[in-house]
């Protein structure tokens, strides 16, 4: 009988599943990143994405310009070279209480020269290029991977 149950304890030891991984949570790029000029009331850029972020330190969305999409994708180093943490007082970050649940439609406003109703976040100081690519990322208040990988797509 004491052989068994020690033949148990050793088969439960080596036999166990659960594993605890430690680290950052994923962060998601935006889904079904779509960017168009709107003329009325007067000339901005309408941005649109779905957010699939609810991670613990989540903060929001970064964009980042670039005269190619190599460019727009490696901003986010140069960025991370001058600062510690995006500021969401910079003209380029739309923070997460902007957006509060996963799998909704994130509306942006680019550009203009006042709000548009019904938007879930207003970059009015940005100017963007036509022909430049515009890359967005999630990012995290935290040291380490704090940026997603980036969605990108043609300024029109």
């Amino acid at each position: 009988m004491k052989k068994i149950f020690i033949f148990l304890y050793f088969l439960s030891l080596v036999s166990c599943s659960n594993q605890i991984v430690s680290g950052p949570e994923i962060l998601h790029p935006p889904i079904n990143l779509k960017i168009e000029v709107k003329t009325s009331p007067f000339a901005y850029y309408h941005v649109e994405f779905t957010s699939d972020n609810i991670e613990a330190g989540f903060a929001g969305y970064r964009v980042f310009e670039g005269s190619t999409v190599e460019e727009a994708k490696n901003a986010v180093q140069t960025f991370l070279d001058q600062n510690t943490l995006p500021e969401i007082s910079d003209g380029k970050t739309c923070p997460a209480s902007s957006f509060t649940s996963k799998d909704v439609p994130v509306t942006i406003q680019i550009g203009g020269n006042s709000q548009v109703a019904g938007y879930s976040c207003y970059l009015l100081s940005l100017n963007l290029t036509a022909g430049n690519y515009i890359a967005i990322r999630a990012f995290a208040n935290r040291r380490n991977d704090q940026f997603s990988e980036a969605a990108v797509t043609q300024v029109p």
